[in-house]
């Protein structure tokens, strides 16, 4: 038996030249891996070279296409023009003067592009800022400027900026900001602002305290000024406003109400006209004045006594567009109906919160002939069937607003009426193409063209369905 073992194991020295010869065999593949391995890493530094020249050679084509592309071939005067039409925001302009070279050369040239500058400085100005202020003023010469300023604070850093902008007061076109800036004015000539022809004033913003007894002369000679508004300022921030008021064409205005009728009087030559009177208080009555050229006015009261004595002092023969809100007040019938004899031309008529009866708004209508447009805005006794009976033609003779083409109405919940009524009234003053040119006279009103009622009346008293036949035809029933 061990004769037999001896036989089948390896002898001594024949194991160890095994074992080398493996050894031998791997160290040979460790350095043929390690070859591959540098090899592959030099592959991939080649690689990586030629990716950088291609990303190269791209560029470069990029660069040689922009050279011919059609957007080079455009007139200076055609590019700017885009860049004007593509104005999104305040800060567009600096976004197209940094796309290259030929591009800031092109806006920095093109005045139109900087006519418009909007700013809310910090409290704190550095240099930088008022350097790039007066840069964008310098970029829009010779144009008209217009401006709209909202600080954050007001101190002598605001003084410091309305010195750069009043460098080119004789540009301003348009200014927007609020009532306390103007306090920060230095002095400046009595004919600075020889452009400017828009003002409008709005609330501090975040909200500071009004400036006591502010009195602002600073446009008080302003030979191009049309337009003031201080709609937006509040009705807790009464300054003392000194404008040229008799060559004004449109106002807006929230003051005092015995303040708002003295200004709207001093303004001759107004077109255009919304004033929200604030206050309760008795005004002393005035006789009429007349306003030869004012077309629309929107007028808003919290009192019916100061309506009445506001609207008494007002005479309007070429009245268009009046739209009244007195916040749900006794209706006046007495003053409105000697406003409408010294208004007799008022085409478009809305009446909004007005506390008043079907009966009394039918008396309104019935000396109203020219009315076109009729709004009832949550007045909750003025809409019933009384209204819808009184409109049916037929009902009245002459007819209720003959020329009446536009009903809108905004039902409260406190008004009541039946869809039948409605219907009535709508097919006496509609007719469709068809029957148009079928009639063998002309009717005794104009084609009622469309009514708009609120969703949820138009649903529940089913005028969707009883129309149905009317809006198939062409009848413009809106909700």
């Amino acid at each position: 038996m061990d004769s037999s073992l001896s036989s089948s194991s390896p002898a001594p020295d024949s194991a160890t030249s095994f074992e080398q010869g493996v050894r031998s065999l791997i160290w040979e593949s460790e350095a043929n891996l390690q070859a591959i391995d540098a090899e592959i890493a030099h592959l991939h530094s080649l690689i990586a070279t030629q990716y950088r020249r291609r990303e190269i050679e791209l560029n470069e084509i990029a660069s040689l296409r922009a050279k011919i592309a059609p957007i080079r071939k455009l007139p200076v005067e055609l590019l700017a023009e885009i860049f004007v039409l593509s104005l999104e925001t305040d800060s567009s302009q600096f976004c197209v003067s940094h796309v290259s070279h030929y591009w800031r050369r092109v806006a920095h040239s093109t005045p139109s592009l900087w006519q418009r500058l909007a700013l809310q400085p910090p409290d704190e100005l550095t240099q930088d800022y008022l350097d790039v202020t007066k840069a964008w003023i310098d970029h829009s010469s010779p144009l008209p400027l217009s401006l709209r300023i909202r600080p954050s604070g007001y101190n002598s850093h605001t003084t410091s900026l309305m010195s750069v902008l009043l460098s080119a007061a004789h540009r301003w076109k348009k200014l927007e900001t609020t009532p306390e800036v103007i306090d920060y004015f230095p002095s400046v000539p009595t004919d600075a602002f020889a452009s400017l022809e828009e003002v409008r004033f709005e609330r501090s913003y975040p909200h500071t305290p009004p400036t006591p007894h502010l009195q602002i002369r600073a446009f008080s000679i302003a030979p191009q000024l049309r337009s003031f508004s201080n709609l937006d300022v509040g009705g807790d921030h009464f300054a003392t406003y000194h404008m040229p008021w008799k060559q004004l064409a449109e106002l807006q205005l929230c003051d005092m109400a015995s303040t708002c009728r003295s200004i709207l009087r001093a303004c001759e030559n107004v077109e255009t006209v919304r004033v929200e009177a604030q206050d309760v208080a008795d005004m002393v009555a005035l006789s009429s004045q007349t306003l030869p050229f004012l077309k629309t006015l929107h007028v808003s009261f919290e009192a019916a006594n100061v309506a009445a004595t506001f609207l008494d002092s007002l005479a309007l023969p070429t009245l268009r567009t009046l739209t009244i809100d007195i916040w749900f007040a006794h209706w006046f019938p007495g003053t409105f109906t000697r406003f409408q004899l010294r208004s007799p031309n008022i085409r478009t008529l809305t009446l909004k919160r007005a506390a008043l009866t079907s009966a009394e708004l039918i008396d309104v209508l019935r000396r109203a002939p020219s009315l076109n447009h009729l709004a009832l805005l949550e007045c909750p006794e003025a809409v019933d069937d009384q209204l819808f009976d009184a409109l049916q033609v037929g009902f009245n003779f002459p007819p209720l607003v003959p020329r009446l083409v536009a009903l809108a109405i905004n039902p409260t919940d406190d008004n009541v009426f039946s869809s039948g009524a409605v219907c009535r009234m709508v097919r006496s003053r509609w007719w469709s193409d068809d029957q148009s040119s079928a009639l063998a006279m002309q009717p005794p009103v104009a084609r009622l063209e469309k009514l708009q009622i609120s969703r949820c009346f138009i649903t529940h008293y089913g005028l969707r369905y009883d129309l149905l036949d009317c809006r198939d035809q062409g009848f413009d029933l809106q909700s």
